[in-house]
């Protein structure tokens, strides 16, 4: 019998403090979009490129979305990266933050963006955080059976980005006012969203575990 065990939803979502400690507060100005990206970069598994690339495009065909954009990413950024990265007008780079911190500032986002890897094994770690945070989210896909896709379902909440050759096939990018403006829908995606995040919780997956080891001593 095989078994397979879901990703781990760690650590489980305490509240964030009242107020978020000044120096994690995110600047924002009325009519700015904020969206980030909380993960790693890897060499041929994933990369900034499409993303980049898609910014450019965004820059040329969308001026008046673009000059509202703000992109904040929270990663340790290779140096191959890095010149692409820190000269992109409109990117903070933030290094690798606490998970306090990281969390301080995905509350403060308006959409999340989510890079797949090139294989179709391989589901990033950081899927079930994105799931639980309720924000809507970017996703750019680069194969055809991709582990995200199939592990997001018909959660609502994402708008996927096909990815060939480092550029964005078919669909341009989300319907920006509607997807990252505010609105009371947001709180039932919030709800929704969180309600399936438990299925990940550290009691599931544990709960799992135990099973498995109970049945192999028997």
């Amino acid at each position: 019998m095989m078994v397979i065990v879901p990703p781990l939803h760690d650590p489980p979502e305490p509240e964030l403090p009242p107020a978020i400690p000044q120096e994690w507060c995110v600047e924002k100005r009325p009519g700015e979009i904020h969206i980030g990206y909380f993960g790693a970069f890897l060499p041929r598994i994933r990369t900034p490129r499409a993303f980049l690339n898609w910014l450019d495009r965004l820059r040329e065909l969308q001026p008046a979305i673009f000059c509202r954009l703000r992109v904040h990413i929270v990663s340790e950024i290779l140096p191959e990266f890095l010149p692409e990265l820190g000269n992109h007008p409109g990117i903070t780079l933030y290094g690798l933050c606490t998970r306090e911190h990281t969390r301080a500032l995905m509350a403060q986002m308006d959409a999340l963006v989510h890079i797949g890897n090139r294989t179709d094994y391989q589901l990033p770690s950081k899927a079930v955080d994105y799931l639980a945070s309720g924000l809507p989210v970017i996703h750019f896909s680069y194969v055809k059976n991709d582990p995200f896709i199939r592990f997001w379902g018909d959660m609502p909440g994402i708008s996927s980005l096909r990815v060939q050759e480092e550029q964005i096939v078919g669909q341009e990018g989300p319907d920006w006012e509607g997807f990252v403006s505010p609105g009371t829908w947001k709180e039932d995606l919030k709800k929704v969203r969180r309600a399936a995040a438990k299925v990940y919780s550290v009691e599931t997956i544990g709960g799992i575990l135990l099973g498995l080891l109970q049945q192999k001593t028997k």
